[in-house]
Parts: structure tokens; C-alpha cells; sequence
């Protein structure tokens, strides 16, 4: 406690002497109204300790979940004011009507504009006759493909393969002594590993 306080504590027990002293009198004037007082700012205290840890927390119930937004979900409905009837619209001519879309179509791109200006599509004529049969394409380009080995496989889809197949097929029967044969020369074809 500061000096200051501790004179004012002094003081007021001083004066809770001197009044039990005084017998009961009559009721005196009123006093002047006296001055406000200065507040008096104490030291800082100690800082506290840290309180212990909290217990871990249970988990939530799912159902208790729901019914409290249930809950919230019915109180927020039942703040919506009731729902009146509205009036009535009013007749549209088709002069107001066209005059609507011509404000659109002037504030709209002028594509648009087109589009919107052309006319009902007529109706579907009749199909004409077949014609000649036309000349052979060139070649298109050859599908994506994979080799493992003599395994091949296809793309089918843009990022999807089928599965490999083995082209080679099972060994053959040995063959009988014979005489020396000359190799043919093979032609080779690029979309065949080298070798076959």
C-alpha cells in the first residue's frame, strides 16, 4: 500500500473515532459540495500463474449435429415474414413486345443482331441422289501403337491402351535334312520391328 493510501486509511479511522465519540444530535445544513477526488494508481502486482491444462474435448455426435442445425434452420424459417399475395401482372400487347426485342437487338453485338434478325427455317427438302463413288485417299497415318518384344498393343482412346498382343506364334515342327536353300531377301516394312 502507498503512503498516500495508507494516510487516507489513518484518516478515516481518526474520524470513525471522533464520531463514535459524538452523542446523536440534530440534523445539520447540508455541506458545499467538495471537489473530485484524483484517482490514485496502486504498484502492479505480481503476475499470476498459468492455469492448468484443459481435459480433451469428446468427439461430436453426428446426430447432435443435425438436430442443432434442424434446429437453427426452423428458427431462421420462422423469422421470415409470412409470404403475401402479389398483384395481379398486367396484359402485354404484342406492340409492347416488339418493342422490347428491338431495344435488345440494338444494344446486342451485331452477330447476334443477325441471328436473331434472319427467319423461321424453312422446311427440310427432300434428299438428293447418290453420287458416283469418289477416288481412293491417301493413306491416313498409322494409329498409335506400342511394341514389347513381338507384343503389340493399340490406342484406343486419346490416353487409353488396349492390351498386348503376341504376334509371334507357337515354334514349328522341326524340319527334315534337306539340301542348302538361298534366303530370300524380305522387304522390310516399318511398321514391323527389324528382324522379321
Amino acid at each position: 500500500m502507498s503512503d498516500e493510501a495508507r494516510a487516507l486509511v489513518d484518516r478515516i479511522a481518526r474520524v470513525e473515532r471522533l464520531l463514535a465519540q459524538v452523542r446523536a444530535g440534530r440534523d445539520g445544513r447540508d455541506g458545499r459540495d467538495g471537489k473530485d477526488g484524483e484517482s490514485i494508481k496502486g504498484d502492479a502486482g505480481p503476475r499470476g500463474r498459468d492455469g492448468n491444462d484443459g481435459r480433451d474435448g469428446a468427439d461430436v455426435d453426428a446426430g447432435v449435429v443435425l438436430a442443432l442445425i434442424q434446429e437453427a434452420a426452423a428458427r431462421a424459417v420462422a423469422a421470415l415474414p409470412v409470404p403475401r399475395d402479389g398483384k395481379d401482372g398486367r396484359d402485354v400487347s404484342l406492340e409492347y413486345l416488339e418493342e422490347l426485342i428491338a431495344k435488345a437487338l440494338a444494344d446486342a453485338p451485331p452477330a447476334v443482331a443477325m441471328q436473331v434478325a434472319r427467319g423461321e427455317r424453312g422446311l427440310r427438302g427432300s434428299r438428293g441422289e447418290r453420287g458416283p463413288q469418289g477416288d481412293p485417299g491417301p493413306m491416313g497415318p498409322m494409329p498409335q501403337h506400342e511394341w514389347s518384344g513381338t507384343k503389340l498393343r493399340w490406342e484406343t482412346s486419346p490416353g487409353e491402351w488396349g492390351e498386348f498382343v503376341d504376334l509371334r506364334g507357337p515354334r514349328g515342327l522341326s524340319g527334315g535334312g534337306g539340301g542348302s536353300i538361298t534366303p530370300a531377301v524380305a522387304e522390310v516394312n516399318s511398321y514391323f520391328p527389324a528382324g522379321w
